[in-house]
């Protein structure tokens, strides 16, 4: 069952400078047969990776093998914890529903022919886009679908959750909410900007970060709070700070944008494309760039910290979950760092 794996407990890294004062110790290193194709899922007691193989491997927090479960098509977006159940939106239209602890493979939904998006779980429902602009309503208990909501006809590959209310960008630039009590659209608001990235606020405000630098604000209620332009390339990842939104672009620029007024308040250069891998950041947190180098950047003046080089290409949102900095890399490998203070 395991041969996808190979345990290496040592991990090799170039330091480039002292690093930042936190417990933040190498821990190991797995390398997989596979190249992992979306974000880790990182739970209180395992790290969940989808391979482009088709794969989902569970490792344990300190990386020993768990379950390993073929699945006949690769993921095609994020992976989801609901209950005793990880789900998984498949590249073939179908949804995955497996066992959390052994991985057996637990129901099949068969909900398009094209890649699905994101689930967004709730109280009783599941909804689920595909990427053609339909999302499918599925009762959570038995699994059956029991609605279909035509938003558009091409679906942005996110979703989030604000409240009762699930946003999905339709048709590259039409923010749209749906409520789920009622299954039916609230609002839609058309953007400047075609959408690459999709975020929430503390103060359950959407984030759409878009193609040519332009982010935007909305409020729960579907009107535009703000826009700014951070850049000309494309916004490729989002935190919140206490004090604004912070963006990455495609050239390695980040900027922080004021959460009231949308105005700049600072600017960063990077070596290149940064990553959050959390969704909120105080006074620092850490980042890792397309490269390879994890870094510390200060939210209070955009200051990036060189920490060190763990390897030469980042093509997946690492993830820092559960005490753990999870990094999955282009040739299969998995980088698992301890972190004792998120």
């Amino acid at each position: 069952m395991f041969a996808t794996l190979l345990l290496v407990l040592a991990l090799v890294s170039t330091p480039v400078a002292s690093p930042i004062a936190v417990d933040f110790t190498p821990d190991t290193t797995v390398v997989l047969t596979g190249e992992p194709i979306v974000s880790p899922l990182v739970t209180t007691d395992a790290i969940i990776v989808a391979l482009a193989s088709g794969d989902v491997v569970a490792l344990s927090l300190d990386g020993e093998p768990l379950w390993d479960t073929p699945l006949p098509a690769p993921a095609s977006n994020a992976l989801v914890l609901m209950d005793d159940l990880v789900l998984v939106p498949g590249e073939d239209g179908s949804l995955y529903v497996l066992d959390r602890a052994s991985g057996d493979i637990e129901e099949t939904v068969v909900l398009a022919s094209q890649p699905l998006v994101q689930p967004i779980v709730v109280e009783e429902s599941l909804f689920v886009g595909d990427i053609r602009g339909t999302i499918h309503v599925v009762d959570r208990t038995d699994f059956r679908e029991t609605n279909a909501i035509v938003v558009g006809s091409e679906l942005y590959p996110g979703a989030v959750l604000v409240g009762d209310t699930i946003v999905v960008v339709a048709d590259t630039r039409v923010a749209t909410a749906i409520d789920t009590q009622t299954q039916t659209v609230l609002w839609q608001s058309v953007l400047a900007d075609n959408a690459f990235v999709l975020a929430t606020t503390p103060a359950d405000e959407i984030v759409i970060g878009g193609e040519h630098g332009f982010v935007t604000l909305l409020a729960p209620t579907g009107e535009a709070i703000w826009q700014s332009a951070a850049g000309s390339l494309p916004v490729t990842d989002v935190t919140m700070t206490d004090s604004g939104v912070v963006v990455s672009l495609e050239d390695g620029m980040v900027v922080e944008l004021d959460d009231a007024t949308g105005s700049v308040n600072w600017r960063s250069v990077a070596t290149s494309r940064v990553w959050f891998p959390t969704d909120q950041c105080s006074e620092s947190c850490l980042v890792m760039t397309d490269t390879g180098m994890l870094a510390s950047l200060d939210v209070t003046d955009g200051a990036i910290t060189p920490i060190v080089v763990v390897a030469t290409e980042v093509t997946v949102a690492p993830v820092l979950s559960a005490g753990r900095l999870v990094v999955p890399l282009t040739n299969g490998t998995l980088l698992i760092w301890n972190h004792a203070a998120e």
